[in-house]
């Protein structure tokens, strides 16, 4: 690097970008690198942040979540493409907490990270299945008569389209099959998540770094 500078008299030519990975202290420092040697250039965004930001807010109204705090008061955890353990330390506490008081862990991923390995329940999907596990619970929900229909006719947009689209092209064989899951586990998982209240699903970033996130 201070070569180029020699050389090309500036540092612009140096870009950098990084992605989240292991959010702490060391995620920016290969930033406080870069600005101790001058001026560089940094690009701004990523591929999958911005989707993961539209998403959540076509999806939820909304960028805002609980505090992690809150996650003491819950029965019922599920953590879908994220491994606090490692990535959120501090957070972790609150889902022991939670487990000591009675609370169900569930992890969904395809690596068996620390987080998963103390969960209660893991299931490995294979990687880039998640949307087909989430149409394959929201089929069973359908079918078995569980959807809350006071919060999708008041509180949603879209609904009866989307149930048209699940009794017309996904059914939970289906989705099994993709993710490599058995039926019989999502049917379950489905039921359980939403027969307890207060229920979290931490949503990491594993789920849309995929061509089909």
């Amino acid at each position: 690097l201070l070569e180029i500078q020699k050389y090309v008299g500036s540092r612009l030519g140096l870009a950098l970008t990084k992605y989240s990975g292991k959010c702490g202290v060391l995620n920016y420092a290969v930033e406080g690198m870069m600005s101790s040697l001058g001026y560089t250039t940094r690009f701004a965004g990523t591929p999958c942040w911005p989707a993961g930001i539209d998403a959540q807010n076509y999806d939820m109204g909304d960028m805002w979540c609980n505090a992690p705090e809150d996650m003491v008061k819950a029965k019922y955890i599920i953590v879908w493409g994220a491994n606090p353990a490692w990535c959120s330390m501090h957070s972790m506490k609150y889902i022991y907490q939670a487990r000591e008081k009675g609370a169900k862990v569930v992890v969904i991923d395809p690596l068996l990270s620390q987080t998963a390995a103390k969960a209660d329940l893991y299931l490995r999907v294979r990687p880039g299945s998640d949307g087909a596990l989430a149409l394959g619970m929201a089929r069973h929900l359908v079918d078995k008569g569980l959807v809350d229909q006071d919060f999708v006719n008041n509180d949603a947009h879209g609904y009866p389209e989307f149930e048209a689209y699940l009794r017309n092209n996904v059914t939970v064989e289906w989705a099994a099959e993709i993710c490599g899951l058995s039926a019989q586990v999502m049917g379950p998982l489905a039921e359980e998540f939403t027969a307890v209240w207060p229920a979290p699903l931490w949503r990491g970033c594993g789920v849309r770094r995929h061509v089909s996130g």
